[in-house]
């Protein structure tokens, strides 16, 4: 028989037929198509000549089969798979399971040809090939693979570091924490999936993009056939990852897309993870921090700000640079109006979530008899651990400068009326002096007349 060529038209679309998700594709044997299972699917080709139509049948090779199935060009009925099986108990379809082959469009009703297949299940999964004649002696083949989607069975880290619940990474001296490699694994799965790095909320890389700076990298995808099935895949990608103090108490997670999940399918189902524990100098902070309080910060009453940091293991010391005191503050020393309280943890909600000890604090400075001016003033803060120190600059929040109480305006009132008694009181001992003194000159000035009258 002579073989022929082929002209092919790659079309792809989904549509709903009879309430069922249909996939519509016409490809080449370089590209797989990709169903789910108990979806439809549809397969068009478009030929460059005219089928031959009076009584050649069109065989129809499912994978992993000992049925070729053979259908007339046109007919349009369906069929199920026992039809062309005789039943083989060993070659079976569910009886939902339904094939048509079709042909001709409103273009080329004579080049255009396919099946349709209803309700594909796992046994359709694999290389299928169809012949259609051109004559009684000549036909085409048209292979193509069909992937019937599974996802993966199990999703899983490789090294043995990342087994547990929980990783440590320690800062030794002045050297980095050393780069560490964490494999995810998936397995018995069809067709590989794709891969997301994540940090806690932060997704570090999707395939092989890079969001943020995680001094991290990411391998190529690697894909082998299931030991166990080789119809399935164990699919491999690795991420490079130096940990930085930042990372401590939260989650690396390898999260996984597949075409196959659905809406049943949880968290879990999709990734894997670790709580990553990383023992290192306090997180560092290249921003103004603004400082916080439990209450309203009021111009002349007493308030404290807090200044919030992360530190594994716990802070050993911290120390106050403040810009209005000539010296560092630190322990429980009071200098002016400054008083340093030391630090208080954080509850564990409120700081890493997983780690086995809360590992958020909070330092605490009281200011005696506030003013607006301390608002907006820069300072700098160091906290120090066994492992080395941070320096932070932060910057006092808004301090309110509120008006005079009923007090305050009563005393004032009073202190006025006081200030006026006594201005008056020596007003008018003023005039009695001035008074007194003109009194006694004029007694004087007629006495004198009186002397001179007699002389």
């Amino acid at each position: 028989m002579l073989k022929m060529n082929l002209l092919l038209v790659m079309l792809i679309s989904i549509s709903f037929v009879s309430g069922q998700l249909v996939m519509n594709v016409t490809t080449d044997d370089e590209i797989p198509i990709v169903v789910l299972e108990g979806q439809d699917f549809e397969i068009s080709l478009k030929t460059n000549f005219d089928l031959h139509t009076a009584s050649r049948t069109n065989k129809i090779v499912p994978p992993s089969s000992l049925t070729d199935i053979f259908l007339m060009p046109g007919n349009t009925s369906w069929f199920s798979f026992d039809t062309f099986t005789g039943q083989d108990p060993k070659d079976t379809r569910p009886e939902a399971w339904k094939i048509q082959w079709w042909q001709g469009n409103v273009n080329d009703p004579n080049k255009a040809i396919g099946i349709r297949v209803r309700h594909a299940t796992k046994k359709d999964n694999g290389n299928w090939s169809l012949k259609a004649f051109k004559s009684n002696s000549e036909f085409f083949d048209f292979p193509f693979k069909l992937i019937v989607a599974e996802i993966p069975s199990d999703i899983s880290f490789v090294e043995s570091k990342f087994q547990g619940d929980n990783v440590v990474f320690k800062k030794i001296g002045e050297e980095d924490i050393p780069e560490e490699l964490v494999t995810c694994k998936v397995t018995h799965v069809r067709p590989a999936p794709t891969f997301q790095w994540m940090i806690g909320s932060n997704l570090a890389y999707l395939d092989d993009f890079a969001y943020n700076d995680f001094n991290a990298s990411i391998s190529a995808t690697s894909e082998i056939a299931n030991e166990d099935d080789p119809n399935y895949l164990d699919v491999t990608q690795t991420l490079t990852l130096r940990p930085k103090s930042w990372m401590d108490g939260r989650y690396l997670r390898c999260r996984t897309n597949h075409t196959a999940y659905n809406s049943t399918h949880q968290e879990e189902d999709k990734s894997y993870s670790i709580n990553m524990i990383v023992q290192a100098p306090p997180v560092p902070n290249n921003t103004v921090i603004e400082t916080v309080s439990d209450g309203e910060l009021v111009t002349g009453q007493e308030g404290m700000i807090l200044i919030p940091f992360h530190s594994n293991p716990h802070p050993t010391n911290i120390t106050w640079y403040l810009t209005d005191i000539d010296w560092p503050l630190s322990g429980n020393q009071t200098i002016g109006k400054y008083t340093s309280e030391g630090w208080i943890q954080y509850n564990k909600t409120t700081a890493r979530a997983s780690t086995s000890t809360a590992t958020g604090f909070v330092a605490r400075l009281r200011i005696d008899k506030l003013r607006s001016s301390d608002s907006g003033m820069e300072h700098s803060l160091t906290v120090a651990n066994e492992l080395g120190q941070s320096n932070y600059t932060f910057r006092i929040q808004e301090i309110t400068n509120v008006g005079l109480g009923g007090g305050e305006i009563a005393g004032i009132v009073i202190g006025c009326i006081l200030a006026v008694i006594l201005i008056a009181a020596l007003v008018i001992l003023f005039i009695r002096r001035k008074n007194i003194k003109k009194s006694k000159k004029i007694k004087q000035e007629r006495r004198k007349e009186r002397e001179e009258g007699r002389g």
